[in-house]
């Protein structure tokens, strides 16, 4: 089994055109972030890059989805606030969008907590 760093880079070296490929890259980001919850908020608050970021935002739903986790959801907001302007934006649109079709109350309450609404 990968681990986050292993799954981001295999899916950095997957051609957007390979969908079974694609597929199996999602699929492994999803499996490494969500069989070590803390281990993937420790990597989103201390390591995650804006590129990072951008390949995890392709499964922020299936990620809010399997582990309806507060804490990943407020590592996700305070490092989108990290990056520029545009990729902030980008990175919350599509992790409202997650939590409003995939989150519990209490993820949506730690989006809105940690977004300071």
């Amino acid at each position: 089994m990968m681990n986050i760093q292993q799954a981001i880079q295999q899916r950095r070296d997957t051609l957007d055109e390979d969908n079974v490929m694609l597929d199996k890259a999602w699929h492994d980001m999803v499996e490494a972030c969500v069989k070590d919850i803390p281990g993937t908020v420790a990597f989103i608050n201390d390591e995650c890059s804006a590129d990072d970021m951008n390949f995890l935002s392709e499964v922020f739903d299936e990620l809010i989805y399997q582990t309806q986790s507060p804490e990943l959801v407020s590592a996700i907001v305070h490092a989108s606030l990290r990056y520029p302007d545009s990729d902030k934006k980008y990175f919350l649109k599509v992790l409202n969008e997650s939590v409003s079709e995939c989150g519990n109350y209490p993820v949506r309450s730690a989006y809105r907590e940690a977004k300071g609404d």
